[in-house]
């Protein structure tokens, strides 16, 4: 949509300034069908500062990540932000707003802590470098591009993991 050139700008700046893992889903954020107000976008003088992503709307939880300008920054944004977020969460009969932030962003773990979040759990991301000394894979296994006739046992996988609606979950898989 229009705005993710904006979002991508606000990414850069805020990376720019600290250096984390934003958690955000830039291949979601290009294919939103706009049937859902999962995006919030705050603007000052028609300059995006702040953005905030919901992902999970229709679920039991969502799950939600965003930045605002360092500029902008202990102004109030992030809230409102949330705020709005926590609105469409209610209409969407979401129960709660899991908060998805980099560790090491002091700002989010205060932001979190200033509003009573609880910390509930962590996940943690592993990259592999170097490629060049992976073991054998075991020729019993066969690894291909998941289509879209494996979005119901994926969607029963994650349902199941997740302790959540198959169904719900199969026509997300299966959207994605």
């Amino acid at each position: 949509y229009a705005e993710l050139a904006e979002i991508r700008q606000l990414a850069r700046i805020c990376q720019e300034h600290e250096p984390l893992d934003l958690r955000l889903n830039w291949d979601g954020l290009a294919l939103r069908s706009g049937d859902k107000a999962s995006e919030q976008l705050y603007y000052r003088d028609d300059v995006l500062i702040g953005f905030f992503s919901l992902d999970g709307l229709g679920f039991d939880e969502a799950e939600g990540t965003g930045m605002v300008h360092p500029s902008y920054r202990r102004q109030g944004v992030f809230r409102a932000l949330v705020a709005a977020a926590l609105e469409e969460c209610r209409q969407n009969q979401a129960e709660s707003l899991i908060l998805l932030f980099d560790h090491r962003s002091d700002a989010a773990a205060a932001f979190a802590n200033a509003i009573g979040a609880q910390h509930d759990f962590s996940e943690h991301s592993m990259r592999l470098d170097h490629t060049d000394s992976l073991p054998q894979i075991d020729q019993r296994l066969d690894f291909r591009k998941a289509t879209q006739d494996d979005a119901p046992a994926i969607g029963a996988i994650l349902a199941r993991d997740f302790d959540a609606d198959a169904a719900q979950v199969q026509q997300n898989v299966a959207h994605n």
